[in-house]
């Protein structure tokens, strides 16, 4: 094999390109073939949470201040609205700082606002949990959107023996 034989230089061409360049240029961006995951993703992750973590912090002031955006009422749910959006919601033990239920219904309520004065559609919130273990975020968003939470029948059911995966499924 010599090296003026055009399979010879296309064979260093690729070697060149695909084990050396393209590693090289691409190991830091995140759906590349070559992304260092050892290198960049646990950092990465921490930045994630640290901005999920200030989001959801910026939602709860959000909404516990009242402010004038949320001050508009989603409560009064439309007969025939043209989409209606559920948020079914159950209280998590692992993800409460970050507030994403919060999260969510700050950005449903932003979208829905920017429709106009006629609204494109209506938020319903349902809400799993109910009694002492009562979903703090669900009952901060009650003055402003329609809240559904099971009623007192189905409530003394077998509903506390059933974990809150099964009670979001059934709901």
């Amino acid at each position: 094999l010599r090296w003026s034989s055009c399979l010879a230089q296309a064979l260093v061409l690729s070697v060149i390109t695909f084990c050396v360049v393209l590693p090289l240029c691409c190991h830091h961006l995140l759906y590349s073939y070559y992304f260092a995951k050892f290198m960049y993703l646990e950092s990465m992750s921490e930045v994630t949470l640290q901005e999920s973590l200030q989001q959801g912090q910026d939602a709860l002031r959000f909404w516990q201040n009242g402010s004038v955006l949320a001050s508009s009422t989603f409560s009064d749910v439309a007969l025939h609205p043209e989409l209606l959006v559920t948020v079914v919601t159950a209280r998590r033990k692992d993800g409460q700082d970050f507030h994403y239920l919060l999260q969510v219904m700050k950005q449903l309520s932003n979208i829905v606002r920017s429709c106009g004065e006629r609204r494109c559609a209506e938020v319903l919130l349902c809400d799993v949990e109910s009694g002492p273990q009562e979903n703090q975020d669900a009952k901060l968003l009650e003055p402003h959107f329609k809240v559904i939470r099971h009623s007192g029948q189905e409530q003394q059911g077998n509903w506390r023996q059933i974990n809150t995966f099964e009670k979001e499924k059934r709901d």
